[in-house]
């Protein structure tokens, strides 16, 4: 039996650790977990690591941090994770930390300390600027050592090939969505006490920031017919200015703010809505979107979803939902009212829309992509092996 060892705050939530159960109980792997005790969102808050019942097939390593929700500059306590790799023996680590980070560095010294593992990190990273700092020597020093690279997108290929990896890569994103939790499903009541009438109701689920494009979702609003109505579910830096804006534009009335809700709760969140939009903007060498989790969960919940050009968002709804120029209001516009106008389109791309995600999203679909490269990866170990006795 192969053993593969997971690394990752990601996985502090127990949606996201389906994906490593599926490994252990469908697919027949030994399946490890380190992941941080804490982590501090800046939008989501605080979170803490909590077993549950499904975990039972894994073996789970919660290990403090410093730097908690910082993404390149925090790292693990030392000794924890060494024994942990040492208890685990893992033939593969999956750090799915950022090359650059101080957390990779640790992992790749540890793998390499005990000899047999494999190291496979995993990167959102979709522009090509060069990293600050000692960043920059941390990612050139990470990038020669890995055995294997997993990109969320595939921007990611160009930018590490640029950036002058030359080892094996392939796009997987690292998280997916449980198609039994997000599917379609009447939640009159909770629309009901969210006091959203039952006409048409757009949807924004996410952090409450300029990136995600959340003025431009009012904007484009305070055009619509009046029986259409505005959730913002999230919080973020933009809260207190949206809900300034929303006044402004005389909609106070037709725009309702949720604050963060549990990941449990998004689901329901999603089916109150006819359409959910991603109206994200790039941020000139600073980002733009990598991937959009809540354009596959409302998929997934067959809502039908618009989102803007920027970045992966194209790639992950194809001909799934609607595409805009990102910033361009106009655009956001038009795409709402033709939803909005057309029960027979909205229909489709809601049905598209989940036929999207069972194919290409769910954890199973993302395990099974991983799995293959593992197998890739084990079996060029063990031919090495054979040779090296060969030679011997």
């Amino acid at each position: 039996m192969n053993r593969i060892l997971f690394a990752s705050q990601s996985y502090i939530t127990g949606e996201s650790r389906k994906k490593l159960a599926y490994f252990a109980v469908q697919l027949g792997y030994a399946v490890g977990l380190i992941v941080p005790t804490t982590w501090e969102h800046d939008a989501f808050g605080r979170y803490e690591f909590q077993p549950s019942e499904a975990d039972r097939p894994l073996s789970i390593f919660p290990i403090p941090i410093r730097n908690t929700g910082r993404v390149f500059a925090f790292s693990y306590a030392l000794a924890p994770v060494w024994r942990a790799i040492q208890q685990f023996r893992p033939d593969i680590i999956q750090a799915e930390q950022e090359p650059g980070s101080f957390s990779l560095l640790q992992l790749m010294v540890l793998a390499r300390l005990q000899r047999r593992a494999k190291l496979i990190a995993f990167t959102w990273e979709n522009l090509g600027y060069r990293q600050p700092g000692i960043r920059h020597y941390l990612e050139r020093i990470e990038l020669a050592q890995l055995d294997y690279l997993l990109v969320g997108n595939t921007a990611g290929l160009g930018v590490f090939r640029q950036k002058g990896y030359r080892g094996p890569l392939a796009v997987v994103p690292n998280v997916g969505v449980d198609p039994d939790r997000f599917s379609p499903r009447f939640v009159s009541a909770l629309r009901e006490s969210l006091g959203l009438s039952p006409q048409f109701v757009v949807g924004f689920v996410g952090r409450l920031v300029s990136e995600k494009g959340c003025p431009d979702l009012l904007e484009a609003f305070a055009g619509l017919p009046t029986d259409c109505q505005l959730l913002f579910v999230g919080g973020g830096e933009l809260r207190d200015s949206l809900e300034q804006q929303a006044r402004g534009l005389g909609l106070a009335d037709r725009v309702t703010f949720q604050p963060t809700v549990p990941h449990s709760e998004v689901a329901d969140y999603m089916n109150c809505l006819n359409c959910l939009v991603l109206p994200s903007r790039t941020v000139p060498n600073g980002w733009r979107e990598q991937f959009g989790l809540v354009l596959a969960q409302a998929m997934a919940c067959g809502v039908p979803v618009i989102g803007s050009n920027s970045g992966a968002i194209p790639e992950v709804i194809a001909d799934a939902g609607l595409i805009f120029p990102e910033g361009d209001v106009a655009a956001l516009r038009e795409a709402i009212i033709r939803l909005r106008d057309d029960a027979t389109l909205r229909a489709e791309l809601g049905a598209r829309g989940r036929a999207r995600v069972l194919a290409h999203y769910t954890h199973q679909r993302i395990a099974e992509q991983t799995a293959a490269i593992y197998r890739e990866l084990l079996a060029h170990t063990r031919d090495q092996s054979t040779l090296d006795s060969t030679n011997d």
